[in-house]
This record gives C-alpha cells, sequence and structure tokens, in this order.
C-alpha cells in the first residue's frame, strides 16, 4: 500500500513538470513569434504610409495636370475668339497685358503696357474671349489707358438682335452691372438675347457685349440689363482691335 501510493506522488509529480515544461515550450514559442508579429505589423504601418504619401502626390500630380490643362484650353478658346473676331469684322488685335487697374467707385480703367508705337489709337474696342471689355482712352508711345464697359462716363451704341433690331444706348450704373437705355417700350425684348455694338467711329458693329438678363417696363422704354459674363478685374491680358 505505501509503495502504491508513493508510485502515485511520483506520478502526480512527474505530470506536473510535464505540464510546466509543455507550458514553458509554448511560452517561449510565443514569445518568439511576437518580435515577428511587432515586426510584421511595424512594416504594414509603414506600407500604408508610403502608400497614402504616394496617394497624396498623385492627388498633387493630377490637380497640377488638370490647373495646366484648364490654363491651356483658355488660351486656346483666347485664340479662336481673336481670330473669329478677326475673320467676322477684317480688323486686326493687337495682344495688350494689363500693368495695373484703376477703379474708384464709379470709374474703371487699366494701363496696358502696348501705345502708339504697336498702332494703338483711342477709341478702339477691346475684346477678350470674343466680348466686347472696352475701348481706349488715352494712348502714349509704350502704354495705353483702357476705360472698361463699367465706368460711369461710358456710353455706347448698341443693337439688340432681336426681330426688331432695336437700337439703344449701353451705360454703367455706379461701376456695378450694364444697362441698355432709350430701347421703345413698342418693342418686342426678351430676356436671353445677345446684344452687341453699333458702328460707331472706330468701333465696329458686331462686337458681342453680353445677353440680356431681365427687361422691365418704364413709362416710355424698356429697363434692359446685361448678364456681362467677364469680370474685368480678373483680367491678365486684352486685345485691342487695330483699325
Amino acid at each position: 500500500m505505501k509503495k502504491y501510493n508513493k508510485f502515485i506522488i511520483i506520478t502526480i509529480i512527474i505530470s506536473g513538470l510535464a505540464i510546466i515544461l509543455t507550458i514553458l515550450g509554448v511560452t517561449t514559442k510565443l514569445l518568439g513569434i511576437l518580435p515577428n508579429i511587432s515586426l510584421e505589423s511595424s512594416i504594414l504601418k509603414n506600407k500604408d504610409q508610403s502608400s497614402s504619401e504616394q496617394l497624396q502626390a498623385r492627388i498633387v500630380a493630377l490637380e497640377a495636370e488638370v490647373a495646366s490643362l484648364l490654363y491651356l484650353k483658355s488660351e486656346n478658346d483666347l485664340l479662336k475668339s481673336t481670330i473669329q473676331t478677326k475673320n467676322d469684322v477684317a480688323i486686326i488685335p493687337i495682344q495688350a497685358k494689363i500693368i495695373t487697374f484703376d477703379n474708384d467707385f464709379t470709374r474703371s480703367s487699366a494701363l496696358v503696357e502696348v501705345g502708339s508705337k504697336d498702332g494703338v489709337q483711342v477709341n478702339q474696342p477691346v475684346i477678350y474671349l470674343g466680348h466686347l471689355v472696352g475701348k481706349v482712352k488715352e494712348v502714349s508711345e509704350n502704354s495705353s489707358k483702357i476705360q472698361f464697359l463699367n465706368d460711369s462716363e461710358i456710353k455706347l451704341a448698341v443693337s439688340i438682335q432681336n426681330s426688331d433690331f432695336s437700337q439703344g444706348i449701353l451705360q454703367s450704373q455706379f461701376g456695378t452691372r450694364l444697362e441698355v437705355d432709350s430701347v421703345s417700350k413698342l418693342e418686342k425684348v426678351n430676356a436671353g438675347t445677345n446684344v452687341v455694338t453699333k458702328a460707331t467711329e472706330k468701333i465696329p458693329s458686331g462686337l458681342l457685349i453680353g445677353k440680356i438678363e431681365s427687361v422691365s417696363e418704364g413709362d416710355l422704354f424698356h429697363k434692359i440689363i446685361i448678364d456681362y459674363p467677364i469680370d474685368f478685374y480678373k483680367l491678365t491680358e486684352v486685345f485691342i482691335l487695330k483699325t
């Protein structure tokens, strides 16, 4: 009986040692695996960061490419409109880069880097993207002052391309909007109709100004507001039409 008990005790001790050794072996394996897991996690993190940086760099590159394409489109539109104007009215455009702007609430003008040596003369029309933006006010040998359509001094004879070919006078109201006056309320005028120049001195007929935005009736004449697509103060260059 004593030998049997002793055998049991030895068996329990051996089993306990086996369990302890097994646990120690698993732990060692775990300790060996953990650095690999940590390393793999670090590698994945670095890969994610690298991918994110590459993606951001690609986005920046695409944005630059889009900006470049938009610039080229703008240049192409500008060239096409200039060629079209030249063909329609048989006059030569002079490219003029804007040097400075001058505006004081009701006055609106800019200085450009071309002058009499380039063939610029007073009252020649100034265009951008196929639209009349103003006319030449003053000329020196190497520079000129152009007066924009929203200058309170400008009054320009225009024609509305409706069934009556209505004639009127374009002028600015406090430098904020363009209106056409002196069109009889008996003539049919609708929103969306083109307004173009009427031939006067150095300004040829048919230069596009804009479209009619709204029409309301006064006592004798329509009150016509023009939808004008050009922002004068965002211009960097214009074309002066040399007659």
